[in-house]
């Protein structure tokens, strides 16, 4: 078969480019892209966080937070609120509108799930997810030790 001498790393790809491609054209009807899904995703699970917090938790620059929050704010998905203790700093929070929109957005990947894992049987999935989880952390602590070098 030709996907046992893929490397790990190489399947994540095929894995993780598949599924935001899948997300990039079924989220234009939402107006939102896969990285903006997960900054709502962010600021719905976060309470009190800024838009420093968002860039070091998804690893993206804190430029090209700034200008997705902008665009979120700008259709009405996202307010941000001066943080009294820090008045330098906005606290980020969803609107009614943004919870709509994340609750559309979890349910196209609700789909994409089940299309995916539709010949795996529910403890194959819940291996699947309990391996990768783990793959994921200790990927997450070799690039944060490699940050403290």
């Amino acid at each position: 078969m030709l996907f046992r001498s893929i490397p790990l790393g190489k399947l994540v790809g095929i894995i993780s480019r598949s599924h935001y491609n899948y997300l990039n054209n079924k989220f234009r009807d939402l107006n939102i892209n896969p990285t903006q899904f997960s900054f709502l995703i962010e600021i719905k699970y976060e309470k009190n966080i800024n838009q420093h917090e968002i860039s070091k938790n998804c690893s993206i620059d804190k430029g090209a937070v700034a200008r997705a929050l902008r665009k979120l704010e700008e259709q009405g998905l996202v307010i941000r609120e001066i943080d009294e203790s820090n008045r330098r700093q906005n606290m980020l929070s969803l609107t009614e509108k943004g919870h709509e929109t994340l609750n559309q957005a979890m349910a196209i990947i609700d789909d994409w799930e089940k299309e995916v894992y539709k010949d795996i049987t529910d403890q194959e999935r819940k291996t699947a997810h309990d391996i990768l989880k783990k793959i994921a952390l200790e990927s997450f602590k070799i690039n944060q030790n490699l940050k403290n070098e």
